[in-house]
């Protein structure tokens, strides 16, 4: 780059005033001022109602999957199911409200969430 001209993302070269053009609004913006990354969150949930024997954890780990969740399903000996999910606040709640609803042979009777910090460990969506 030239000395007197300016690159066109960047509305300074000097790093602490770094200003870059917002691509929704086209104003300049300070970076700091930018839309951060998606807020990840983790949640632990039990699931409750007629929901072991009918597909529910298959059901659970297809929708992480497309969802790009990570976490694990598994059944509770008392007849609930336990699901530990990671990933972008929007799409865990899109879980959630999927999981509420559940396959069509489950009977959903409640769906209990304790959200949590994110660890970032799991990889994957897993049955256990």
């Amino acid at each position: 780059m030239r000395s007197g001209r300016r690159c066109r993302r960047f509305k300074s070269s000097r790093p602490d005033q770094i200003q870059r053009r917002h691509r929704l609004t086209s104003t300049w913006l300070p970076v700091a001022s930018l839309p951060q990354p998606r807020e990840l969150v983790a949640a632990e949930v039990v699931v409750s109602g007629d929901v072991q024997g009918v597909g529910y954890r298959a059901f659970t780990q297809r929708a992480a999957k497309e969802l790009g969740l990570s976490g694990w399903v598994r059944n509770l000996y008392d007849g609930r199911v336990q699901v530990e999910v990671e990933g972008p606040r929007a799409k865990v709640e899109e879980l959630l409200a999927r999981l509420r609803r559940g396959p069509s042979l489950a009977e959903v009777t409640d769906v209990s969430v304790t959200w949590k910090t994110p660890t970032g460990s799991a990889q994957g969506f897993t049955i256990f």
